[in-house]
């Protein structure tokens, strides 16, 4: 089976976290990837709100997904507004050159503006 077809679907995740959900679960990490696509986090971020048992939901991120998306919005603005309480954003370094280095990516000055927006959005642990 190729790599790609191992990898859960956006409603399989959806399935999943309901599952888990009914079966007690109170806290769910999603690590980067599809989820965070600003069209598809807001649907996570709902059927989250539905399960009262979920009390933690947490994005881990290794670039610059809080960085604005819109003008006036970041994503991480959405994410706290959704009811995520928790983001943790991956830097592997302060040092720019490096950055691109370890992660092939100019991207530094990104995750940094990214840092900013999440403690801006208020979340309770960055």
């Amino acid at each position: 089976m190729a790599a790609a077809r191992r990898i859960l679907t956006f409603e399989e995740t959806l399935r999943l976290i309901r599952i888990a959900a009914e079966l007690g679960v109170s806290k769910i990490r999603i690590t980067g990837g599809e989820p965070l696509n600003p069209p598809r986090v807001s649907i996570l971020s709902a059927n989250f709100r539905k399960f009262p048992v979920l009390t933690t939901l947490v994005f881990r991120q290794r670039d610059t997904s809080c960085a604005p998306v819109e003008p006036n919005l970041t994503m991480a603005a959405a994410l706290r507004a959704s009811g995520v309480r928790s983001v943790n954003i991956s830097l592997d370094t302060l040092d720019p050159d490096v950055y691109s280095q370890i992660t092939g990516r100019d991207l530094h000055g990104q995750v940094l503006n990214g840092i900013e927006a999440a403690i801006a959005a208020g979340f309770d642990q960055i």
